[in-house]
Protein backbone atom coordinates (compact mmCIF):
# COMPACT_ATOMS: atom_id res chain seq x y z
CA UNK A 1 0.00 0.00 0.00
CA UNK A 2 2.81 2.32 0.77
CA UNK A 3 4.48 1.69 -2.24
CA UNK A 4 1.36 2.45 -4.07
CA UNK A 5 0.58 6.16 -2.30
CA UNK A 6 4.52 7.02 -3.13
CA UNK A 7 3.63 6.28 -6.73
CA UNK A 8 0.24 8.47 -6.53
CA UNK A 9 2.36 11.20 -5.00
CA UNK A 10 3.86 12.03 -8.05
CA UNK A 11 1.00 11.59 -10.31
CA UNK A 12 0.62 15.53 -10.39
CA UNK A 13 0.91 17.00 -14.24
CA UNK A 14 4.12 19.11 -13.17
CA UNK A 15 5.78 16.21 -11.44
CA UNK A 16 5.46 13.96 -13.71
CA UNK A 17 6.24 16.15 -16.92
CA UNK A 18 9.39 16.87 -14.97
CA UNK A 19 10.15 12.81 -14.16
CA UNK A 20 8.81 11.62 -17.60
CA UNK A 21 9.27 14.22 -20.12
CA UNK A 22 8.04 14.13 -23.05
CA UNK A 23 9.54 14.21 -26.81
CA UNK A 24 6.22 15.33 -28.53
CA UNK A 25 2.98 15.10 -29.28
CA UNK A 26 2.80 12.14 -30.75
CA UNK A 27 4.53 10.48 -27.31
CA UNK A 28 2.04 12.25 -25.36
CA UNK A 29 -0.58 10.40 -27.67
CA UNK A 30 1.19 7.06 -26.69
CA UNK A 31 0.88 7.67 -22.82
CA UNK A 32 -2.98 8.15 -23.42
CA UNK A 33 -3.19 5.46 -25.19
CA UNK A 34 -4.27 6.73 -28.73
CA UNK A 35 -2.13 5.14 -31.45
CA UNK A 36 -0.77 7.88 -33.23
CA UNK A 37 -1.16 7.20 -37.79
CA UNK A 38 2.00 5.98 -39.54
CA UNK A 39 2.79 8.62 -41.97
CA UNK A 40 5.60 6.63 -43.46
CA UNK A 41 3.35 3.30 -43.90
CA UNK A 42 0.45 5.24 -45.38
CA UNK A 43 2.72 6.89 -48.05
CA UNK A 44 4.44 3.98 -49.01
CA UNK A 45 1.10 2.56 -49.83
CA UNK A 46 0.08 4.98 -52.09
CA UNK A 47 3.28 4.74 -53.84
CA UNK A 48 2.57 1.43 -54.40
CA UNK A 49 -0.70 1.63 -55.46
CA UNK A 50 0.46 4.78 -57.99
CA UNK A 51 2.89 2.07 -59.40
CA UNK A 52 0.50 -0.43 -59.97
CA UNK A 53 -1.96 2.08 -61.39
CA UNK A 54 0.87 3.48 -63.71
CA UNK A 55 1.76 -0.47 -64.71
CA UNK A 56 -1.70 -0.98 -65.76
CA UNK A 57 -1.78 2.34 -68.11
CA UNK A 58 1.42 0.98 -69.80
CA UNK A 59 -0.49 -2.27 -70.38
CA UNK A 60 -3.57 -1.17 -71.72
CA UNK A 61 -1.30 1.76 -73.88
CA UNK A 62 0.72 -1.58 -75.50
CA UNK A 63 -2.19 -3.59 -75.87
CA UNK A 64 -3.64 -0.75 -77.58
CA UNK A 65 -0.48 0.10 -79.80
CA UNK A 66 -0.81 -3.59 -80.85
CA UNK A 67 -4.03 -3.74 -81.79
CA UNK A 68 -3.61 -0.34 -84.14
CA UNK A 69 -0.40 -2.28 -85.75
CA UNK A 70 -2.46 -5.25 -86.67
CA UNK A 71 -5.10 -3.25 -87.87
CA UNK A 72 -2.82 -0.96 -90.01
CA UNK A 73 -0.62 -4.26 -91.23
CA UNK A 74 -3.68 -5.87 -92.42
CA UNK A 75 -5.00 -2.51 -94.43
CA UNK A 76 -1.16 -2.45 -96.25
CA UNK A 77 -1.11 -6.27 -96.68
CA UNK A 78 -4.94 -5.58 -98.58
CA UNK A 79 -3.20 -2.47 -100.80
CA UNK A 80 -0.51 -4.31 -102.10
CA UNK A 81 -2.33 -6.95 -103.24
CA UNK A 82 -4.41 -4.59 -104.90
CA UNK A 83 -1.24 -2.59 -106.47
CA UNK A 84 0.02 -6.31 -107.78
CA UNK A 85 -2.85 -6.78 -109.65
CA UNK A 86 -3.02 -3.66 -111.39
CA UNK A 87 1.04 -3.32 -111.59
CA UNK A 88 0.69 -3.34 -115.48
CA UNK A 89 -1.57 -0.05 -115.78
CA UNK A 90 0.20 1.85 -112.94
CA UNK A 91 3.75 1.69 -115.11
CA UNK A 92 2.71 2.82 -118.34
CA UNK A 93 1.11 5.83 -116.20
CA UNK A 94 4.06 6.46 -114.36
CA UNK A 95 6.14 7.10 -118.42
CA UNK A 96 3.40 9.23 -119.16
CA UNK A 97 3.71 11.74 -115.83
CA UNK A 98 7.41 11.52 -116.66
CA UNK A 99 6.84 12.79 -119.50
CA UNK A 100 5.00 15.44 -118.79
CA UNK A 101 6.79 17.02 -115.55
CA UNK A 102 9.27 17.32 -117.93
CA UNK A 103 7.55 19.34 -120.85
CA UNK A 104 6.32 21.26 -117.93
CA UNK A 105 9.96 22.33 -116.71
CA UNK A 106 11.01 23.12 -119.97
CA UNK A 107 7.87 25.84 -120.24
CA UNK A 108 8.28 26.84 -116.78
CA UNK A 109 12.25 27.68 -117.84
CA UNK A 110 11.27 29.30 -121.09
CA UNK A 111 9.21 31.54 -118.83
CA UNK A 112 12.19 32.27 -116.29
CA UNK A 113 13.85 33.89 -119.42
CA UNK A 114 11.34 35.96 -120.91
CA UNK A 115 12.09 39.67 -120.65
CA UNK A 116 9.09 41.73 -118.79
CA UNK A 117 6.95 43.55 -120.49
CA UNK A 118 7.45 47.31 -121.08
CA UNK A 119 4.75 49.45 -120.09
CA UNK A 120 3.15 51.37 -122.53
CA UNK A 121 2.84 55.34 -122.25
CA UNK A 122 -0.86 55.27 -121.82
CA UNK A 123 -0.31 53.30 -118.48
CA UNK A 124 3.11 55.52 -118.02
CA UNK A 125 0.62 58.38 -117.64
CA UNK A 126 -1.92 56.91 -115.41
CA UNK A 127 0.55 55.54 -112.71
CA UNK A 128 1.81 59.13 -112.77
CA UNK A 129 -1.68 60.73 -112.63
CA UNK A 130 -2.23 58.22 -109.40
CA UNK A 131 0.83 59.40 -108.13
CA UNK A 132 -0.28 62.87 -107.83
CA UNK A 133 -3.70 62.53 -106.69
CA UNK A 134 -2.65 60.64 -103.95
CA UNK A 135 0.10 63.05 -102.98
CA UNK A 136 -2.43 65.52 -103.21
CA UNK A 137 -5.18 64.58 -100.85
CA UNK A 138 -5.19 66.05 -97.57
CA UNK A 139 -2.99 65.59 -95.02
CA UNK A 140 -5.25 64.79 -91.81
CA UNK A 141 -3.24 65.67 -88.62
CA UNK A 142 -5.41 62.38 -86.65
CA UNK A 143 -3.41 62.83 -83.30
CA UNK A 144 -4.25 66.47 -82.83
CA UNK A 145 -7.76 66.50 -83.70
CA UNK A 146 -8.68 62.98 -81.45
CA UNK A 147 -6.93 65.27 -78.82
CA UNK A 148 -8.85 68.21 -79.24
CA UNK A 149 -12.59 65.94 -79.15
CA UNK A 150 -10.96 64.16 -76.19
CA UNK A 151 -10.79 68.15 -74.41
CA UNK A 152 -14.15 69.33 -75.74
CA UNK A 153 -15.81 65.91 -74.47
CA UNK A 154 -14.63 67.17 -70.70
CA UNK A 155 -17.01 68.45 -68.64
CA UNK A 156 -16.23 71.86 -68.09
CA UNK A 157 -16.10 73.02 -64.37
CA UNK A 158 -19.60 75.47 -63.64
CA UNK A 159 -18.55 79.03 -62.35
CA UNK A 160 -20.25 78.66 -58.57
CA UNK A 161 -23.55 80.82 -57.54
CA UNK A 162 -22.95 84.28 -54.78
CA UNK A 163 -24.78 81.52 -52.54
CA UNK A 164 -22.43 78.96 -53.11
CA UNK A 165 -19.62 81.33 -52.45
CA UNK A 166 -21.35 83.08 -49.14
CA UNK A 167 -21.85 79.06 -47.76
CA UNK A 168 -18.00 78.50 -48.61
CA UNK A 169 -17.14 81.74 -46.56
CA UNK A 170 -19.60 81.12 -43.84
CA UNK A 171 -18.04 77.64 -43.69
CA UNK A 172 -14.73 79.23 -42.72
CA UNK A 173 -13.66 80.84 -39.03
CA UNK A 174 -13.01 84.75 -39.06
CA UNK A 175 -9.50 84.17 -38.47
CA UNK A 176 -9.11 81.93 -41.40
CA UNK A 177 -5.30 82.40 -43.14
CA UNK A 178 -4.29 84.56 -40.03
CA UNK A 179 -0.75 83.57 -37.83
CA UNK A 180 -2.21 82.16 -34.60
CA UNK A 181 -2.46 83.08 -31.06
CA UNK A 182 0.07 81.37 -29.19
CA UNK A 183 2.73 81.48 -31.87
CA UNK A 184 2.46 85.49 -32.13
CA UNK A 185 2.13 85.30 -27.83
CA UNK A 186 5.42 83.53 -28.10
CA UNK A 187 7.01 86.24 -30.86
CA UNK A 188 6.07 88.82 -28.98
CA UNK A 189 7.71 86.78 -25.15
CA UNK A 190 10.64 86.17 -27.10
CA UNK A 191 11.17 89.79 -28.93
CA UNK A 192 10.67 91.00 -24.86
CA UNK A 193 13.51 88.42 -23.75
CA UNK A 194 15.65 89.42 -26.06
CA UNK A 195 15.35 93.68 -25.48
CA UNK A 196 15.40 92.83 -21.79
CA UNK A 197 18.89 90.69 -21.99
CA UNK A 198 20.24 93.50 -24.50
CA UNK A 199 19.34 96.42 -21.67
CA UNK A 200 21.55 94.62 -19.50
Amino acid sequence: MATWRVGRTNDSSGVAAALRPSTGYREDMVRRGVKPRDFVKENRKRIQLKQQEQKMKLIEEEEKKRAKEAVNSFKIKRFERAASRMGSTTQSEDAMMDNRSVSSRYSTHRREYNKARVPTQEELKERERQLKSSQNRQRIDFVNSNAWEVINKQPKKSIPSPAEIWDEEARRHQSYGEVPGYLRTRKAAVSYYLQFNHLI
